[in-house]
């Protein structure tokens, strides 16, 4: 009889171990749940997407770490800001109904292209060019001595 107590004893300090673990379970999935629908709900609010009642954020492009140029809209004007930690800069202003946002896009190029764009622009009749296209023969040719 001493023996079966003991394991009724155990059985049911088991079963409390196991609600307990499954209670703490649960209430960090709340709290997850919690967390995920109020960032929800912020960025559902409009706080944090770049759009205001009289300001749109067209485009941001990170050039550090902390620093950016962005594209606002406002009104009928386009701002191209630059903005770091300490501050905001305006860099350039346009009139919003004489800019063609499609005129800006831009096409991609391979490096090789960007490469010999920029050599001929900087160099057009200079040695370094000559050498580069010297060395690319022979690397065409297979290499061949001088």
């Amino acid at each position: 009889m001493v023996k079966r107590r003991k394991v009724e004893l155990m059985d049911s300090s088991i079963f409390g171990d196991l609600l307990k673990m499954i209670g703490i379970l649960f209430a960090i999935a709340v709290v997850f749940f919690l967390a995920w629908f109020v960032t929800r709900a912020v960025a559902m609010s409009g706080s944090f997407s770049g759009r205001g009642k009289y300001f749109t954020v067209l485009e941001k492009l990170p050039i550090t770490r902390d620093s950016y140029i962005m594209l606002i809209k406002s009104f009928d004007k386009l701002l191209l800001v630059g903005a770091t930690a300490s501050g905001m800069t305006l860099l350039k202003e346009y009139d919003a109904d004489s800019v063609n946002l499609e005129d800006f896009k831009l096409e991609k190029q391979n490096f090789s292209d960007i490469f010999k764009t920029a050599i001929e622009s900087t160099i057009p009749n200079g040695k370094l060019k000559e050498r580069i296209n010297s060395f690319s023969l022979k690397k065409k040719d297979g290499g061949g001595n001088e």
